[in-house]
């Protein structure tokens, strides 16, 4: 099975493309896979900064940031990335903020426990 295709690139973006490449001593094509990655972590970082500039309210817990969006949906990040626990670290929030258990358990989505958090901390 063959892994290649054939892209049509004006002659000048080929040869400037080409150059940049041999300056770094890599290929065409990891050239262009590094570019790809780059602007993914781009995107991800605008995506990171409108979560940010869309919080209603934002509460910090240890080295996380607990952010209420509009609605009420809450996102938990760590380093401006989202946290795949987002529901451990909102029960740990709230018991530190003295939420009651029953208003923090397991049981309960993470936008019932972010709006009692965010409720007892007002």
């Amino acid at each position: 099975m063959d892994n290649e295709i054939q892209i049509t690139l004006t002659k000048s973006t080929h040869e400037a493309l080409s150059n940049f490449a041999k300056g770094f001593g890599v290929s065409e094509d990891e050239v262009i896979q590094d570019l790809i990655e780059r602007v993914k972590n781009l995107e991800d970082e605008n995506k990171q900064k409108n979560l940010y500039e869309d919080a209603t309210d934002i509460y910090q817990y240890k080295s996380y940031d607990i952010l209420q969006l509009p609605k009420g949906k809450i996102v938990v990040t760590k380093n401006n990335k989202k946290v795949s626990n987002m529901k451990g670290i909102l029960i740990k929030a709230a018991l530190d903020a003295k939420v009651p258990e029953s208003e923090c358990n397991r049981d309960l989505t993470t936008y019932q426990i972010g709006r009692n958090l965010f409720r007892r901390l007002k």
